[in-house]
């Protein structure tokens, strides 16, 4: 729950209109949790962008649909 916890502290500390980059290279595990969590940072700002998600996290961005959204870019 580590990674939840330093997402819900760039709530509110986020700007609408601003552009955020998560970079989750040391985060071999995410759940449904913090995902929830990055999606309401998502919707604070006008774009986010996920960079070095690696394969288990990627996954999840991907078959929860995270990575289709328009306003969120997710690098490899």
């Amino acid at each position: 729950m580590a990674i939840k916890g330093e997402l819900e502290g760039l709530i509110g500390q986020v700007d609408a209109g601003d552009d955020l980059v998560v970079d989750l290279t040391d985060v071999e595990f995410m759940d449904l949790h913090a995902l929830h969590v990055l999606e309401r940072v998502a919707e604070q700002i006008s774009r986010l962008t996920v960079a070095n998600a690696s394969g288990k996290v990627r996954r999840l961005l991907d078959l929860t649909g995270f990575s289709s959204r328009p306003d969120i870019t997710v690098l490899p």
